[in-house]
């Protein structure tokens, strides 16, 4: 399955609660996926994974999200998780 990077709110979350992609650009944090992307079965729950809703922002500069750690770091915060 090919990853589409569709980042988007949640319209079903009141305003004053929903992320939205603005609040991201020029704030000095990215987002990461709290339920992995690759661990997704099928094109719904890859589309779900992007969801604002399930992201956590981290600082751009933070050496922990340095992509070569990454994939480390999903380990830990995952515990390796699996389908």
């Amino acid at each position: 399955m090919v990853r589409v990077d569709t980042f988007h709110p949640e319209p079903w979350l009141p305003a004053e609660v929903r992320s939205e992609l603005g609040n991201y650009r020029r704030s000095g944090y990215d987002r990461g996926h709290m339920a992995s992307n690759g661990d997704m079965g099928d094109e719904a729950g890859q589309r779900d994974s992007f969801s604002l809703a399930n992201m956590k922002r981290f600082a751009v500069k933070d050496p922990r999200w340095e992509p070569s750690a990454r994939i480390g770091a999903r380990s830990v915060l995952c515990g390796g998780a699996q389908q």
